[in-house]
């Protein structure tokens, strides 16, 4: 028999000990995830994932870089992480809403949409925009999901 001490408990380690049983077992749960979710979700870059309808409708639907960001904006984030976030961070400029704490969209995604809009176009041969250009067109289109609700 291997007994260690692990996290201060001395643990059996053989074979079919109740520990590893139990380590297989939440690995087969995270490997049953991963599998969901790589079902329900498409890797659009750097780990930042896009429901797959709303991804193949975008794809489909889309003629500029600019129209692809502002339908994929709406699969990377859900409504809830939307509501109260802007594209930078910064308040929108109207009196009421002005002193209104607002925070920013995760960087990380915001980038990941924007590569894929302009390597999509390149693949595609749409009309090359420029980033300031998406990420202008996806910062209306949050204020927009925002006003609606």
């Amino acid at each position: 028999m291997k007994k260690r001490q692990y996290e201060g408990k001395v643990i059996d380690f053989s074979s079919n000990s109740d520990f590893l049983q139990k380590r297989r077992q939440d690995f087969n749960k995270t490997i049953k995830q991963k599998k969901k979710i790589s079902k329900n979700m498409k890797n659009i870059g750097n780990n930042v994932y896009c429901r797959k309808i709303i991804y193949d409708s975008a794809l489909g639907a889309s003629h500029k870089s600019t129209h692809l960001a502002r339908r994929l904006l709406e699969g990377v984030f859900n409504h809830d992480a939307m509501m109260g976030c802007t594209l930078t961070g910064q308040a929108p400029r109207t009196k009421d809403k002005k002193s209104a704490v607002v925070n920013p969209l995760d960087q990380q995604a915001k980038g990941a949409i924007v590569e894929f809009a302009m390597h999509t176009a390149v693949e595609r041969k749409w009309p090359i925009q420029s980033r300031q250009i998406i990420l202008k067109e996806m910062s209306q289109r949050s204020l927009n999901i925002n006003a609606t609700t």
